[in-house]
């Protein structure tokens, strides 16, 4: 089991900005070592909730302490080409701690979360059990990722092509492209700064002069919101 505690801030930009942003702070960035050829991979992750969508419900109230839930991997499909992970995200007002586990066996985790615990850490056995979790919403997006030169704890990327994955739905090359699917405007990205400490001066001074302003975003919610999960909630609960 892996965890790590960090800062998180994110912002809604356009293209033109990112190039701004990388052209002005290209020197003290260097490429992910997991991105491709091109700088950058995919992220495919699929959400858990309770029966009456608290997860979802605890983000649109603007709790300062949440949970999220998801399983990730780093291709189209959890078919084990890539490595795949349970994840448990635990936001405490600004502060972050995530906790992550391979999954051994990607297909039995993804359909019943009441086997996390017989494969996992207890954390994520407990929570199934407690919350009686079940797949939500799915997320799928193309992520442009880098990290400071000097600072390896500093990480910054840039997410597009951001679109909603129904539970079981099979993606394609055409599906992640198409316009027609994207939850953002495709002249938008989202620009996402992380820092197990302070976030650093020439950090700031970049927020600063290009007067970026920071948004509660949330693309489990956006997934959420258009597959219309609250909206199949009868008498409380979610169908």
């Amino acid at each position: 089991m892996q965890s790590t505690t960090r800062e998180e801030l994110k912002y809604l930009i356009s293209h033109l900005t990112r190039q701004f942003m990388l052209a002005r702070c290209g020197m003290y960035l260097v490429r992910d070592q997991h991105a491709g050829q091109d700088g950058v991979y995919p992220v495919l992750s699929q959400y858990y909730d309770s029966p009456t969508l608290s997860f979802y419900n605890d983000k649109i109230e603007g709790f300062g302490v949440r949970n999220k839930v998801r399983i990730r991997t780093y291709d189209l499909s959890f078919d084990g080409r890539a490595p795949v992970y349970l994840e448990l995200k635990q936001r405490v007002d600004d502060g972050i701690l995530k906790t992550r586990e391979r999954v051994a066996n990607p297909a039995q985790a993804l359909a019943d979360p009441s086997t996390w615990g017989a494969t996992t850490s207890s954390t994520f056995g407990y929570l199934a059990e407690r919350r009686q979790l079940r797949p939500s919403a799915g997320v799928f997006y193309f992520r442009e990722a880098y990290r400071g030169a000097s600072d390896r704890d500093l990480r910054v990327t840039f997410d597009t092509n951001v679109i909603a994955v129904a539970p079981g739905q099979r993606l394609s090359r055409e599906t992640v492209n198409d316009a027609e699917e994207l939850l953002l405007p495709d002249n938008h990205v989202i620009l996402e700064i992380k820092a197990k400490g302070d976030i650093p001066a020439w950090v700031r001074r970049v927020i600063v002069d290009l007067e970026l302003a920071r948004r509660t975003l949330s693309k489990y919610v956006m997934a959420a919101d258009r597959l219309r999960l609250a909206d199949t909630c009868t008498s409380g609960v979610w169908a």
